[in-house]
Protein backbone atom coordinates (compact mmCIF):
# COMPACT_ATOMS: atom_id res chain seq x y z
CA UNK A 1 0.00 0.00 0.00
CA UNK A 2 1.49 3.06 -0.90
CA UNK A 3 2.14 5.80 1.60
CA UNK A 4 4.00 8.61 0.19
CA UNK A 5 5.87 9.49 -3.73
CA UNK A 6 8.26 12.00 -3.88
CA UNK A 7 8.80 12.65 -7.47
CA UNK A 8 12.49 14.89 -8.94
CA UNK A 9 11.14 16.62 -12.26
CA UNK A 10 14.28 17.77 -14.27
CA UNK A 11 13.85 20.29 -17.07
CA UNK A 12 16.19 20.25 -19.63
CA UNK A 13 15.93 23.82 -20.89
CA UNK A 14 16.45 25.00 -17.77
CA UNK A 15 18.68 21.94 -16.27
CA UNK A 16 17.20 22.71 -12.70
CA UNK A 17 15.13 20.24 -11.15
CA UNK A 18 11.77 20.80 -8.77
CA UNK A 19 10.63 18.69 -6.27
CA UNK A 20 7.19 17.48 -5.82
CA UNK A 21 5.53 14.94 -3.49
CA UNK A 22 2.22 13.54 -1.57
CA UNK A 23 1.45 11.61 1.68
CA UNK A 24 -1.26 9.38 1.51
CA UNK A 25 -2.86 9.93 4.55
CA UNK A 26 -5.39 6.77 5.42
CA UNK A 27 -6.41 5.37 9.19
CA UNK A 28 -5.27 2.52 8.95
CA UNK A 29 -1.57 1.52 10.75
CA UNK A 30 1.13 0.63 8.37
CA UNK A 31 4.53 -1.37 8.71
CA UNK A 32 7.27 0.70 8.02
CA UNK A 33 10.81 -1.04 7.23
CA UNK A 34 13.95 0.70 6.95
CA UNK A 35 17.77 -0.75 6.63
CA UNK A 36 20.35 -0.61 9.22
CA UNK A 37 23.43 -0.23 7.06
CA UNK A 38 27.31 0.29 8.60
CA UNK A 39 29.85 3.13 7.36
CA UNK A 40 30.12 1.70 4.23
CA UNK A 41 26.27 1.54 2.86
CA UNK A 42 26.22 -2.54 3.93
CA UNK A 43 22.89 -3.65 5.21
CA UNK A 44 23.37 -5.10 8.14
CA UNK A 45 19.49 -6.01 8.77
CA UNK A 46 16.16 -4.47 9.40
CA UNK A 47 14.12 -2.40 11.81
CA UNK A 48 10.12 -1.84 11.87
CA UNK A 49 7.98 0.29 13.13
CA UNK A 50 3.98 1.01 12.67
CA UNK A 51 2.66 4.01 11.38
CA UNK A 52 -1.11 5.55 11.18
CA UNK A 53 -0.33 8.63 9.04
CA UNK A 54 -3.83 9.64 9.34
CA UNK A 55 -3.88 10.30 13.04
CA UNK A 56 -0.08 11.22 13.05
CA UNK A 57 1.18 8.74 14.93
CA UNK A 58 4.73 7.49 14.03
CA UNK A 59 7.06 4.98 15.79
CA UNK A 60 4.47 2.74 17.47
CA UNK A 61 6.04 -0.40 18.53
CA UNK A 62 5.91 -3.56 15.37
CA UNK A 63 4.45 -6.78 16.83
CA UNK A 64 5.51 -9.68 14.24
CA UNK A 65 2.64 -11.79 15.97
CA UNK A 66 0.25 -9.22 15.47
CA UNK A 67 -2.81 -10.70 12.71
CA UNK A 68 -5.33 -8.89 11.48
CA UNK A 69 -8.86 -9.85 12.75
CA UNK A 70 -10.52 -11.13 10.04
CA UNK A 71 -13.44 -8.98 10.28
CA UNK A 72 -11.15 -6.13 9.60
CA UNK A 73 -9.57 -7.24 6.72
CA UNK A 74 -12.07 -6.20 4.00
CA UNK A 75 -12.13 -2.61 5.84
CA UNK A 76 -8.19 -2.64 4.98
CA UNK A 77 -8.53 -3.95 1.61
CA UNK A 78 -10.90 -0.89 1.16
CA UNK A 79 -8.51 1.47 2.84
CA UNK A 80 -5.73 0.35 0.67
CA UNK A 81 -7.89 0.43 -2.29
CA UNK A 82 -8.44 4.25 -1.15
CA UNK A 83 -4.06 4.76 -0.96
CA UNK A 84 -3.84 3.62 -4.58
CA UNK A 85 -6.37 5.26 -6.00
CA UNK A 86 -5.07 8.67 -4.43
CA UNK A 87 -1.66 7.60 -6.72
CA UNK A 88 -3.72 6.98 -9.36
CA UNK A 89 -4.82 10.62 -9.19
CA UNK A 90 -1.53 12.40 -7.98
CA UNK A 91 0.04 10.64 -11.18
CA UNK A 92 -2.82 11.77 -13.41
CA UNK A 93 -2.70 15.24 -12.41
CA UNK A 94 1.46 15.24 -12.41
CA UNK A 95 0.75 14.24 -16.48
CA UNK A 96 -1.39 16.86 -16.95
CA UNK A 97 0.79 19.53 -15.62
CA UNK A 98 4.33 18.31 -16.56
CA UNK A 99 5.59 17.36 -20.16
CA UNK A 100 6.75 13.74 -19.24
CA UNK A 101 8.85 11.44 -21.38
CA UNK A 102 10.63 9.92 -19.09
CA UNK A 103 10.64 7.60 -15.49
CA UNK A 104 13.73 7.35 -13.82
CA UNK A 105 13.82 4.94 -11.03
CA UNK A 106 16.31 3.20 -8.18
CA UNK A 107 15.58 -0.51 -8.57
CA UNK A 108 11.58 0.15 -10.05
CA UNK A 109 9.79 -3.18 -9.11
CA UNK A 110 7.80 -2.19 -6.54
CA UNK A 111 6.85 0.89 -8.12
CA UNK A 112 5.80 -0.85 -11.45
CA UNK A 113 3.38 -2.73 -9.57
CA UNK A 114 2.45 0.18 -7.53
CA UNK A 115 1.43 1.71 -10.57
CA UNK A 116 -0.54 -0.81 -12.01
CA UNK A 117 -2.17 -1.19 -8.92
CA UNK A 118 -3.21 2.10 -8.93
CA UNK A 119 -4.28 2.23 -12.68
CA UNK A 120 -1.15 4.25 -14.01
CA UNK A 121 -0.64 3.76 -17.49
CA UNK A 122 3.32 3.62 -17.87
CA UNK A 123 3.19 2.60 -21.86
CA UNK A 124 3.50 6.28 -22.90
CA UNK A 125 6.69 7.00 -21.17
CA UNK A 126 10.07 5.41 -21.65
CA UNK A 127 11.56 4.06 -18.71
CA UNK A 128 15.55 4.15 -16.15
CA UNK A 129 16.41 2.08 -13.89
CA UNK A 130 19.19 3.11 -12.68
CA UNK A 131 19.74 0.17 -10.63
CA UNK A 132 19.97 -2.11 -13.32
CA UNK A 133 21.76 0.33 -15.71
CA UNK A 134 24.76 0.58 -13.17
CA UNK A 135 25.15 -3.50 -12.53
CA UNK A 136 24.87 -3.44 -16.59
CA UNK A 137 27.45 -1.19 -17.44
CA UNK A 138 29.45 -1.80 -14.48
CA UNK A 139 29.44 -5.56 -15.39
CA UNK A 140 28.76 -5.86 -12.30
CA UNK A 141 27.40 -9.96 -10.75
CA UNK A 142 25.05 -8.09 -8.42
CA UNK A 143 23.40 -4.99 -7.80
CA UNK A 144 24.20 -2.01 -6.14
CA UNK A 145 21.77 -1.17 -3.22
CA UNK A 146 20.17 2.24 -3.21
CA UNK A 147 22.02 2.37 0.62
CA UNK A 148 25.46 1.51 -0.62
CA UNK A 149 24.92 3.72 -3.35
CA UNK A 150 24.14 6.60 -1.69
CA UNK A 151 27.07 6.24 0.96
CA UNK A 152 29.21 6.15 -1.84
CA UNK A 153 28.19 9.44 -3.27
CA UNK A 154 27.48 10.65 0.05
CA UNK A 155 24.22 11.37 -0.20
CA UNK A 156 22.19 13.99 2.98
CA UNK A 157 19.12 16.29 2.99
CA UNK A 158 17.35 18.23 4.70
CA UNK A 159 14.28 20.19 4.08
CA UNK A 160 15.80 22.48 2.26
CA UNK A 161 18.05 20.83 -0.35
CA UNK A 162 19.15 17.44 -1.35
CA UNK A 163 22.89 17.25 -1.65
CA UNK A 164 25.83 14.27 -2.54
CA UNK A 165 29.66 15.01 -1.97
CA UNK A 166 29.67 16.76 -5.35
CA UNK A 167 26.30 18.38 -6.05
CA UNK A 168 23.49 20.27 -4.33
CA UNK A 169 19.80 21.34 -5.00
Amino acid sequence: MPVEIGVVLHDPEEDRPRFLGETFRHDIDVELWRNVTDARGKTLGVTASVANLWRGEYQKPFLRSHRLPGYQVQAAREVARAAFADLGLFMQRLSGDADISTLTFFADGMEMMAFEQAGVDTDEFSRVDLQRDIRRRLGMKDHLSLDRVSTIIGFSSSKAQIRSGHFSY
